[in-house]
């Protein structure tokens, strides 16, 4: 389980599970062919798994994380926008105070 807090976002926990059966027949004339064909298995297994986190587990954190960058990046454009409406009032006003030549 993935768990962050932040003073912003407070906490946020992300869990899942997957599950995953395989199938494969193989030709095992000893005992310890058998345990090397079931350890060969499940090492393919585990890297397919594994490849499958990366990709939806840690894909989906790094959009969620995305998101919230995006949204804070909205709070700092709308407090830029009022900066920038505030100066154009200021220099509007200067400018209409001041004599025409």
């Amino acid at each position: 389980m993935l768990s962050i807090t932040t003073a912003e976002a407070g906490e946020m926990k992300i869990a899942g599970s997957l599950t995953r059966q395989s199938e494969k027949a193989e030709i095992a004339l000893k005992n310890r062919d058998h345990v090397l064909n079931m350890g060969r298995q499940l090492e393919e297994m585990e890297l397919k798994m594994r490849d499958a986190l990366i990709h939806i587990y840690f894909g989906k954190v790094c959009e969620v994380f995305g998101n919230m960058r995006k949204f804070q990046g909205n709070k700092v454009e709308q407090e830029r926008k009022l900066m920038q409406a505030g100066l154009t009032a200021a220099l509007a006003k200067r400018r209409a105070a001041q004599p025409e030549e």
